[in-house]
């Protein structure tokens, strides 16, 4: 019983990172991308993930995205300053293959930022 609710938990786990990754990746304009990214999701949750972490059929995709980041003060004497920095970042997903030798590692998967 124990085992089969950690996998469930790990199944949703995945599934809710890979929300996150279909979030981000709304922001962009390429539908294409998100309906691959959904279809994704549902294809992980209907998988029997391994208590190892391993998800066969699945490789581990990873996805760069950079943005601007700028803040803007304005000093006692009206002075404008900017500052400008371009951040980055990284998600790591697992993406269906169908094929029977590929292997995701689950805990590869995540989201990092350079800001």
């Amino acid at each position: 019983m124990e085992k089969r609710i950690g996998t469930i938990a790990l199944v949703a786990g995945v599934a809710g990172l890979l929300a996150f990754g279909l979030f981000v990746g709304a922001q962009k304009d390429d539908a294409g991308e998100d309906a691959l990214l959904l279809e994704n999701v549902e294809a992980l949750a209907r998988n029997d993930v391994g208590s190892s972490g391993e998800i066969p059929r699945y490789v581990n995709e990873t996805e760069i995205n950079e943005h601007k980041d700028v803040k803007v003060e304005i000093d006692s004497s009206g002075l404008r300053i900017e500052y400008s920095r371009t951040c980055s970042d990284v998600i790591t997903y697992c993406k269906h293959t169908g094929k029977e030798e590929d292997i995701c590692y689950e805990r590869l998967n995540g989201v990092e930022t350079t800001c």
